[in-house]
């Protein structure tokens, strides 16, 4: 039992052989093995933003800020909420310049003289 217990305390001694770990070995061999990566990574975010720009010509409304994603997918989903979330917008905001009043508070047989002139006034513009 000494005896297992002296060889588990011992440190393990691995060493990795091209055999063993081949990616390994020659990501070390070749120094400008992150360069087809690289490339291929600049490659893939011009494709994604040639198709980003595709899909906000296609939802014009949608704000760009909110139009992302890592997919083609991706990208119309969130061009879509986008859209939504405009036109949800645009439908609770109200125009510049005064707010809407009410047309009148009183039927007008009810209204003195001067607000019906000031009625009728109102109807001529």
């Amino acid at each position: 039992m000494d005896d297992a217990v002296s060889h588990a305390a011992e440190p393990m001694e691995t060493a990795v052989t091209p055999e063993a770990a081949p990616e390994l070995a020659g990501a070390a061999a070749m120094p400008g093995a992150r360069e087809p990566a690289r490339a291929e990574t600049v490659e893939q975010e011009a494709t994604l933003a040639a198709l980003r720009a595709l899909v906000l010509r296609a939802y014009p409304s949608a704000p760009p800020e909110l139009v992302t994603g890592d997919t083609l997918a991706a990208l119309v989903a969130s061009a879509e909420r986008a859209e939504q979330l405009a036109r949800r917008i645009a439908a609770q905001t109200l125009p510049a310049g005064q707010p809407p009043r009410d047309p009148l508070p009183l039927p007008v047989e009810q209204l003195s003289p001067s607000a019906k002139i000031a009625h009728g006034l109102r109807l001529r513009r």
